[in-house]
């Protein structure tokens, strides 16, 4: 069934084109009419509101390159891993306890041991790192008493192209993610981290969002998720910035091939996502049918 699909897909192409919104998108730049296609992806979701559709498995087929945010075999590489762990602590023997007063350490203190994370790890890392590790902790399930495995769409489209012996690339490294979140103040970055244990999403909340992405309301999605209590700096970093590089690289390598690029979902959205900036960039931009 899935094989008649994709040849209808191919034989009238026309239809893979959606109305209304979606997380799937057809990027072609006006002068070379070069043609890619751009995937929003989550990065860890409950099976059930998982689903890689028939438009999505065609852009992977067509696509002469795969581009996930960061290269996926540079996570199983130990050496590499060794060598990034180092930019996880905090410089100059900082730690944890000197950035936060005696009764907000002792609430990451509680945290931490019910994660079963011990002092000595937790008091040197980065914040934002254990702030960003608690989240996806805590909203890996829905439901407590009905634990559902979690899935990564980017896990999941890395092996659909390995099979297709498709070549997969990133768009940068896990080093130059983390040195980002380095160029977040440290105090801030403390302070982020209480509000995260304070304020996790209640149940009802986060499979809200669940739901939004699985409807691909990009503009809904763009209203969950932000967050007040985030550093100033960190949308102009950790998005922004990313975006910006990501999209002077799209048009470089859109020159000449067609590829598939899958990262979060935040990054389509707004003025500064990089739907927008392609557009601006004269790219013409239409969403495709994702079910």
């Amino acid at each position: 069934m899935r094989l008649l699909q994709l040849l209808f897909f191919i034989g009238c192409s026309n239809i893979l084109f959606a109305q209304d919104n979606s997380l799937l998108w057809e990027i072609e730049h006006q002068e070379t009419q070069q043609k890619s296609y751009i995937f929003g992806t989550i990065h860890l979701i409950p099976e059930s509101y998982f689903n890689i559709s028939d438009s999505l498995i065609y852009c992977i087929d067509v696509a002469e390159e795969i581009y996930l945010e960061i290269n996926l075999d540079k996570i199983n590489d130990l050496l590499e891993i060794s060598d990034l762990l180092s930019e996880l602590i905090m410089p100059n023997g900082i730690l944890l306890s000197q950035l936060l007063s005696e009764e907000e350490f002792k609430q990451v203190q509680s945290k931490m041991e019910e994660m079963n994370i011990p002092l000595f790890f937790y008091n040197k890392i980065q914040p934002m790192f254990l702030a960003t590790y608690i989240h996806l902790n805590e909203n890996s399930d829905i439901k407590k008493e009905d634990v559902q495995q979690t899935v990564s769409y980017d896990m999941e489209i890395n092996k659909i192209a390995l099979s297709k012996d498709k070549p997969i690339k990133g768009l940068e490294s896990i080093d130059f993610q983390l040195k980002l979140l380095n160029c977040i103040p440290l105090k801030e970055q403390a302070k982020y981290l209480v509000s995260e244990i304070n304020n996790e999403l209640e149940q009802n909340n986060q499979q809200n969002l669940f739901e939004v992405y699985k409807n691909q309301d990009l503009e809904l999605l763009k209203e969950l998720i932000a967050d007040p209590n985030i550093p100033e700096q960190f949308d102009e970093l950790m998005l922004d910035k990313r975006n910006k590089n990501w999209v002077e690289q799209i048009k470089e390598i859109g020159k000449t091939k067609t590829c598939l690029y899958a990262v979060g979902a935040a990054h389509l959205i707004g003025e500064n996502g990089i739907l927008q900036m392609l557009s601006e960039n004269g790219y013409s931009i239409r969403p495709m049918v994702n079910y």
